[in-house]
């Protein structure tokens, strides 16, 4: 059980960095493709950066963010190397499988035993309501007679 948790773990983490990434990419793309709209004439304080200015920010921001994809990317690969290889033979993935449903057949069986006890145990509550309300009914018309 602590090996599923594991896995589920690691695949949550695994899309939360699935996330960053994409997110890195649309925040790189949008800013290279200069998405941004212009500010008005009357905003603008400070004088034009020169073309080669603007070149340089953007070939620097371009190296930030292509450092940041690598490391997204080289996160994703190592917790993909850490789950379960999917290339496992067929016998190997059906033995798994075969462990798995064993498992679930075995806890599906403790399931029902708690329901076979549990549906006792309520027939006895409802026996017991049962006769108080008849004893209290009873004690009821006694005691108008």
């Amino acid at each position: 059980m602590a090996g599923l948790q594991q896995q589920q773990s690691l695949i949550t983490a695994l899309q939360d960095d699935v996330l960053a990434l994409s997110m890195t990419c649309r925040d790189a793309v949008g800013v290279l493709q200069q998405d941004a709209p212009p500010r008005p004439p009357q905003q603008q304080q400070l004088p034009a950066p020169s073309p080669q200015q603007q070149q340089q920010a953007q070939l620097e921001f371009a190296r930030l963010k292509a450092k940041e994809i690598a490391l997204i990317v080289q996160t994703i690969d190592q917790k993909v190397d850490q789950l379960p290889q999917i290339a496992d033979s067929e016998p190997r993935q059906v033995e798994r499988l075969r462990q798995l449903q064993e498992l679930n057949d075995a806890e599906g069986e403790q399931l029902r035993e708690v329901v076979v006890r549990t549906d006792k145990w309520l027939a006895q509550v409802r026996a017991l309501f049962q006769q108080i309300s008849e004893e209290h009914l009873a004690s009821v018309v006694a005691g108008q007679k």
